[in-house]
């Protein structure tokens, strides 16, 4: 772990120097329009949910389009339509104590196959334009629940619920082009039997400029 965090700090290091030699060019003007194409994926496990115990389980992924319109040099504005697969499980302890011999583990568990709807916020710094780091708000609509063409009797599609990602990363944009963005997300997720919170990375594919 110690080695990972080394490389990371390395990375945005180099990225610093860089950066600082850029001088007055912007990478994205006011008014700029991007139009993204977008890959996610998260997850965390906490306590000793994987060994029967207590605790909490997510994995999380994303795919879909996103758009970026420019407030200023510096802030946008995101949205997006993305498909969104996601498990989470939440035991606690009295769920155990408390439960009837009918207990099943698709009970605790909802595997929603969901329609996102991102609402966010990004700014890119001053002088270190590559820096990219944002916060928002995803509105989750599950259309199906992914495991319950396994027995009728499962229910895993849940209710509605809502993420509240925190980005920083990198903008390798470069100033009148198309690019890629990548950045690491964590993402406390609100559900019905509690709260859930993913870390993981969005790659950015591509992005174009469709105005400018």
């Amino acid at each position: 772990m110690k080695r990972v965090i080394a490389v990371i700090v390395l990375v945005f290091a180099l990225c610093a120097a860089a950066g600082a030699e850029v001088g007055g060019t912007h990478k994205h003007e006011q008014f700029d329009m991007l139009l993204g194409l977008n890959l996610g994926l998260g997850g965390i496990a906490t306590g000793t949910v994987l060994e029967g115990g207590s605790g909490s389980f997510a994995l999380s992924a994303d795919a879909g389009l996103t758009f970026d319109f420019y407030i200023s040099k510096y802030l946008s504005v995101n949205t997006g339509i993305l498909l969104h697969p996601e498990g989470h499980l939440i035991i606690e302890d009295n769920m155990k104590k408390n439960y009837t011999a009918g207990f099943t583990l698709s009970d605790y568990t909802a595997t929603p196959l969901c329609i996102s709807l991102p609402i966010m916020a990004h700014f890119n710094a001053p002088r270190f334009e590559w820096l990219y780091l944002g916060f928002g708000i995803t509105i989750n609509i599950p259309l199906a629940g992914m495991l319950d063409s396994l027995d009728d009797d499962i229910d895993t599609k849940g209710d509605v619920f809502v993420g509240l990602p925190i980005d920083i990363g990198f903008d390798l944009i470069q100033h009148n082009e198309n690019g890629i963005r990548f950045f690491f997300r964590i993402t406390p997720t609100v559900l019905e039997k509690g709260t859930v919170v993913p870390i993981g990375c969005v790659w950015q594919i591509y992005n174009w400029k469709i105005f400018e």
